[in-house]
């Protein structure tokens, strides 16, 4: 999965960077956000699973804030504040988790199993936005730009995923002994996602909303034992980062 996600983060970095600079949205805050975004999540992926990977990935979430903090304006500060009330507990309970789990490689005495599996299925909840942790995603679909939602979506969140996706490799157990613990926000985020979709009118709120549905599904997808299953898993996951950034980038166009 690193192999695809390194040249799907490079496009989607440079497609971004390239609409925002033709476009003339681009202010240098933005760019130093957006290129440490890019560099960050391709030194990560470029390392494997490993804990400096993960720390990598987390300074690419952080970054991630900085392209809504350069948007001054105060509705963008008041989503910058709630998704950093929702970023800040799920980079602890994730890094915690994976303390536990040494990076998903051993399974801890009980209870500090399941203390680990509760911190990621939050963690993770709380990073994708999945229902019914959904509190910050509204805000700042409507407050970010179409190009900075291309990153956050196509490298940033797509990052999350792939992390998840990790996760079921090397600890299949967090998985398939607390199938209901993960199901309950997957199914949620799929069916509420679209049901939110369907009913929302701004544009970007929209594909914000496609977006939880879409990753309620990948994460059925990961419930599933069967290894074919992950393999689908990860090559959607592909497919929808650059579909989120195309889509998101005509929204860029039509707004110019």
């Amino acid at each position: 999965m690193d192999q695809i996600l390194v040249p799907l983060v490079l496009v989607v970095g440079l497609a971004a960077l390239g609409l925002a600079l033709a476009l003339r949205t681009a202010r240098p805050a933005w760019i130093a956000a957006a290129a440490v975004v890019v560099v960050t999540t391709v030194a990560g992926r470029l390392l494997g699973h490993s804990a400096l990977a993960l720390v990598l990935g987390t300074l690419a979430e952080i970054a991630a804030l900085g392209l809504v903090a350069a948007d001054a304006e105060p509705e963008a500060r008041a989503a910058l504040r709630l998704w950093t009330l929702a970023l800040v507990p799920a980079i602890l309970m994730t890094g915690l988790a994976w303390g536990l789990t040494d990076l998903g490689h051993a399974r801890p005495a009980a209870p500090w199993d399941r203390v680990a599996v509760g911190l990621f299925v939050l963690g993770f909840a709380l990073k994708l936005a999945l229902l019914p942790l959904i509190f910050w995603l509204p805000a700042v679909a409507r407050a970010a730009s179409a190009t900075s939602l291309m990153l956050i979506v196509g490298i940033v969140d797509a990052g999350v995923a792939a992390d998840l996706l990790a996760l079921s490799a090397t600890a299949p157990w967090i998985f398939a002994d607390h199938v209901a613990l993960w199901a309950v926000p997957a199914v949620a985020s799929l069916v509420g996602g679209a049901l939110l979709a369907a009913g929302a009118r701004d544009l970007k709120t929209i594909l914000a909303f496609t977006g939880v549905a879409d990753s309620g599904l990948l994460l059925i997808g990961l419930l599933a034992p069967d290894a074919v299953a992950h393999t689908g898993v990860a090559v959607g996951l592909a497919g929808l980062a650059l579909a989120a950034a195309a889509l998101f980038g005509a929204v860029a166009c039509g707004e110019a």
